[in-house]
Parts: structure tokens; C-alpha cells; sequence
């Protein structure tokens, strides 16, 4: 509770510091698309296409599920909900055959939500 959370701006600095493609910057980037998805979706595009490029690029599945999952979280902020369940699929297949349990229950969740949204 003493610790005050990252802010899209704080993120943003850290994203400019750290200009290496690497594993951190697929954090950071997964971050950022995490922090503006619903006030800013097109943002939140942004990162998370670049983050799930970066996570291809260095084999990173853990980094890329996660942004397959932001992306679809953006989609969802825009009620575009066929499109959000697809990139939440494609973030799930990735999760369960890694066995990142934490990711796969959050894109479980997510994709109910999408579902719920199209009642």
C-alpha cells in the first residue's frame, strides 16, 4: 500500500529508457496497453501489436499471450466483441500449451466477459 502504482506516464518513461527489444520492454509495453485500454484503445493497440511482434521475435510465449490478450481487451473497449473473443482465443491456445495457468485463467475471464457483452 506504500507504493504508489505505475501510471501510463511512469510506463512510458521506462518505455523510453529502455529501447531494447527484449523481454522488459515486452513488459513494459504489455503495461502500457493494460493501463489505456479503456481510456485510449487505440493506444492500447499500439503496445500490444508491437509487444506481441517483440514476444514472436524472441520466442517470448508468456510476453506474446499476454498481448494477444491486451489486444483483445482493446477490441472489447470498443465493443468489438467477435474480434476481441478471436485475439483472446489465439492468447488462451498459446497460455495452455505453455502452461501459463495465471494467463489462462485471465483470458478465460476475459472471454466470458466478451461473451456476456454480446448476451
Amino acid at each position: 500500500y506504500a507504493q504508489r502504482p505505475l501510471t501510463s506516464d511512469s510506463l512510458q518513461q521506462l518505455l523510453q529508457i529502455h529501447p531494447e527489444k527484449d523481454t522488459n520492454r515486452v513488459g513494459l509495453l504489455n503495461q502500457l496497453a493494460f493501463a489505456n485500454y479503456y481510456n485510449s484503445p487505440m493506444s492500447s493497440l499500439q503496445y500490444g501489436f508491437e509487444a506481441q511482434k517483440i514476444a514472436d521475435s524472441l520466442g517470448y510465449v508468456k510476453g506474446e499471450a499476454e498481448a494477444f490478450r491486451q489486444i483483445g481487451l482493446a477490441f472489447w473497449a470498443q465493443s468489438d466483441m467477435l474480434t476481441a473473443i478471436n485475439y483472446f482465443l489465439t492468447g488462451l491456445r498459446i497460455a495452455e500449451q505453455n502452461g501459463l495457468r495465471q494467463t489462462e485463467a485471465d483470458i478465460l475471464s476475459n472471454i466470458g466477459t466478451a461473451y456476456n457483452g454480446m448476451n
